[in-house]
C-alpha cells in the first residue's frame, strides 16, 4: 500500500491459504510455469462488481516477511530502513488506508483474518 509518500507492506498469516480468483485456472506460483489443477475449486459470481461467474481456489502463500514494514520512500528511495515499531502516526494511517482499499474493493472476510486486520 502507498500514498505516494509512504510504502506500507502488512505480512499475512502462514497457516491460512490466499484466495484466488480467475477467469482461468492457472499456476498461483508463476505464469511461465505448467498449470496446476487445484484439488479444491468452485465457480461463482463471487466478485461483487463483475456479473461473470470466475473460479475461486485456494493456495498457500510462498513468499512473506515476518513483520509489517513502512518505509518513508522521499528519505529512503532505497526502502532499506523499517519504521514499523517506532509508534509513528503514519503507521496507523497506512494501516487504516489498507484496510479502506480493501473495503472499496469488497475484499473478502478471508483476506482481512489473513492479514490480521480483524
Amino acid at each position: 500500500m502507498t500514498d505516494g509518500r509512504y510504502t506500507y507492506l502488512r505480512p499475512c498469516r502462514d497457516d491460512l491459504p490466499v484466495e484466488y480468483y480467475s477467469t482461468m485456472l492457472m499456476n498461483t506460483h508463476g505464469w511461465f510455469q505448467p498449470i496446476q489443477i487445484p484439488q479444491e475449486f468452485e465457480a461463482g459470481r463471487f466478485l461483487p462488481y463483475t456479473d461473470s461467474p470466475v473460479w475461486r481456489y485456494p493456495a498457500m502463500s510462498y513468499t512473506r516477511h515476518p513483520e509489517p514494514l513502512l518505509f518513508d520512500v522521499q528519505a529512503d528511495p532505497k526502502q532499506e530502513n523499517n519504521l514499523t515499531g517506532q509508534k509513528l502516526p503514519e503507521e496507523t494511517q497506512m494501516r487504516q488506508l489498507l484496510i479502506k482499499a480493501l473495503n472499496e474493493l469488497k475484499a473478502p472476510e478471508s483476506q482481512y483474518n489473513r492479514l490480521e486486520l480483524v
